[in-house]
């Protein structure tokens, strides 16, 4: 039975993950420093290929936290917001609801304030 892969844990094949392409062969051969090992980046998280060591990559939205502030208090019950931010569904949504009967706005609101609202990719909105 193949082993499992070190980075990202799926089954290797003949040595080789086909998922973030970790090769057991180079990684036994040639050991390198820290600073010069390849990384891969995989759910937004940054990978170094021959050790399972993890680093939160710092990937922020491109909106700006100051206009979907003022999209949400202004438009915020026809969904204004969530259509900056890129969530169509979602505003489709609050523009038939009048913003989820004003909770779904409400809670959009605090969590604007909060800094922590996000796009439709998951990533955290701009500060001001």
């Amino acid at each position: 039975m193949a082993g499992k892969c070190p980075v990202c844990g799926a089954p290797l094949q003949n040595g080789v993950c086909g998922y973030c392409g970790y090769h057991e062969a180079q990684a036994q051969a040639a050991p390198q420093s820290a600073a010069a090992q390849p990384t891969i980046v995989v759910n937004n998280v940054v990978r170094n290929t021959v050790s399972p060591t993890f680093v939160r990559a710092a990937l922020v939205s491109s909106k700006n936290r100051t206009l979907a502030l003022i999209l949400c208090l202004v438009f915020g019950f026809f969904g204004a917001h969530q259509f900056y931010s890129g969530r169509i569904g979602r505003g489709i949504l609050y523009l038939f609801t009048m913003g989820l009967f004003g909770i779904g706005w409400f809670i959009d609101l605090v969590k604007i304030l909060l800094g922590s609202y996000t796009d439709k990719f998951g990533l955290p909105i701009k500060n001001w």
